[in-house]
């Protein structure tokens, strides 16, 4: 049970001895292994320590964790100032502090896929419908602007409605992609993919750290229910709607920070 090296989870008493059991989650792909891990247990029972202990034993042992933290209380945060002292950085979902804009956090066509990715999840438009074709066509567009931004996002889509050369069909699908959007940027919570003033996160600064705590606390989502139900979903609240783009947009954050720096191993809670 366990592995040769790690972290010592606990002890076997199931063996006729007492063996220690370790875990090192972060050499599991070495050994063409699962680095997935899922803990289970009743109320109080300590899964939260559990986590957190596994979560310092990356840090500690040289590899990074980056962890979007739910709780209401920011229990996270808390936690990893405490353990990992100024090798943790946190960064609030909920407070317009840094601009998570992929246009500019990525830039290029990685900035590009996220960018339209996240707009048609947003505004719930498919990407092969006109909508997501024009939607395409401003994210290009602004994707190739000097300074790339969500922003030239809204103003693509303005010009294609008002441009007298297109076909009315797809103007009428750029003007409303335009409205819907306009409604989205105006949102206070949405001033972290809009604002163009904000200083946009960095990879190798703010997301640079050993530990890095996002706290989403305040970001309303939608109910567990409304994902099976198109119909449903369409009926919640745009804070709802916001929430969940932006969360998309987190873990894409994530992964990028998570799998392009070399380090010895990296961890997502």
């Amino acid at each position: 049970m366990g592995d040769p090296t790690g972290l010592m989870l606990g002890v076997d008493l199931d063996c006729g001895t007492i063996r220690p059991v370790l875990l090192n989650i972060a050499d599991a792909p070495q050994r063409n292994a699962s680095a997935s891990v899922g803990i289970v247990g009743d109320l109080g029972a300590g899964k939260s320590v559990v986590e957190k202990l596994l979560t310092c034993s990356v840090v500690d042992r040289g590899g990074r964790a980056i962890v979007i933290d739910r709780t209401p209380v920011k229990e996270w945060a808390g936690f990893g100032r405490s353990a990992a002292g100024q090798r943790c950085q946190v960064i609030d979902a909920a407070k317009a502090e840094l601009s998570i804009d992929p246009l500019r956090v990525f830039g290029g066509r990685t900035g590009a896929h996220y960018a339209l990715s996240y707009l048609t999840l947003q505004l719930g438009v498919g990407p092969m419908s006109a909508a997501g074709a024009v939607l395409h066509h401003a994210v290009e567009h602004a994707a190739a602007a000097p300074k790339p931004s969500m922003a030239h996002v809204l103003e693509a889509l303005t010009a294609l409605a008002a441009d007298d050369q297109v076909p009315g069909t797809r103007r009428d699908a750029a003007a409303t992609m335009a409205d819907l959007v306009s409604i989205v940027a105006a949102n206070p919570l949405a001033a972290m993919v809009f604002d163009p003033d904000l200083p946009p996160v960095s990879l190798e600064g703010d997301l640079g750290a050993d530990m890095v705590v996002v706290t989403t606390a305040g970001l309303t989502l939608p109910p567990k229910e409304a994902f099976g139900n198109i119909d449903v979903l369409r009926q919640q609240s745009l804070e709802a709607l916001i929430g969940r783009a932006v969360l998309y947009l987190i873990a894409a954050l994530a992964r990028q920070a998570a799998f392009t720096r070399a380090v010895a191993s990296s961890g997502i809670a």
